[in-house]
């Protein structure tokens, strides 16, 4: 029997995720979202997440920050396993109660880049590492949920989570010391650890028609724009009981708030 899926929310990242599903070999068995263009050919299409969330083994969440933390109760509630888009909260708040959530994995792609392993061995003694993040945003995205700070938790939560991770992945979560400057478009920094130092920028821009996701660890760049479909590794990780923990997000999350 093939293992059923429930996807919440269905917007720009929807088609990774039903991508990774049939990849995996699951059935998407259920579509919910607010606006019913985003149905999904031949699926049974909701509006309310309860009734999406209850034939299926997986629930998967990919709606607005804001509400990733009360659909992953409710599905908790109900005994599903969970895939969460990040982050699963940004109130710290909440983390505690979030962390007793059986079963709740986060989506942290680019742990499984294919060039991980050799980050970490030239992470391992390196002097250097530039992280940049630089991303073509229209006013259309500003104007829409994710230009709200109180829904997205700001442009590092928003944007730079999975860049930090990768970034504390490689050199530490918690063992540096943190300089920067943050707008809602533009933050930068350097973090200096004991024996590495990064420097760092997130940028949204409506002017340059390119986007730049890089980490250069001393002088060798390494692209961390996604080639492939990595939700897919995720997904089977999850299936098996494995995946990023909201014990290993807080770290994520306590490193976000220093910097």
């Amino acid at each position: 029997m093939k293992t059923r899926f429930a996807l919440i929310g269905n917007g720009f990242i929807g088609k990774k995720h039903i991508e990774a599903i049939s990849a995996v070999g699951g059935e998407l068995i259920a579509v919910c979202d607010i606006d019913e263009t985003k149905k999904v050919g031949g699926v049974p299409f909701y509006t309310d997440y309860k009734e999406a969330i209850q034939t299926a083994d997986i629930v998967v969440i990919a709606t607005p920050n804001d509400t990733h933390s009360t659909i992953a109760l409710e599905a908790s509630r109900a005994g599903k396993t969970i895939i969460c888009e990040k982050p699963v909260t940004f109130s710290y708040a909440e983390l505690e109660l979030m962390k007793q959530v059986p079963k709740l994995y986060g989506m942290f792609q680019l742990r499984k880049l294919p060039e991980i392993a050799e980050m970490r061995k030239l992470a391992n003694g390196a002097g250097s590492a530039e992280l940049v993040v630089e991303m073509k945003r229209s006013r259309t995205y500003h104007d829409s949920w994710k230009g709200d700070i109180k829904r997205t938790g700001g442009l590092l939560i928003n944007i730079g989570t999975h860049y930090f991770d990768i970034v504390g992945h490689l050199f530490g979560y918690d063992n540096f010391i943190s300089q920067s400057q943050k707008t809602e478009t533009k933050s930068e920094g350097v973090l200096t650890y004991p024996n590495t130092i990064v420097t760092w920028r997130i940028e949204l821009t409506e002017e340059k028609p390119h986007y730049e996701r890089s980490l250069m660890i001393d002088g060798k760049t390494f692209d961390l724009a996604q080639k492939e479909n990595l939700h897919i590794q995720v997904y089977e990780d999850a299936m098996w009981g494995h995946g990023t923990t909201v014990a290993e997000e807080e770290k994520i999350l306590m490193m976000i708030q220093r910097i």
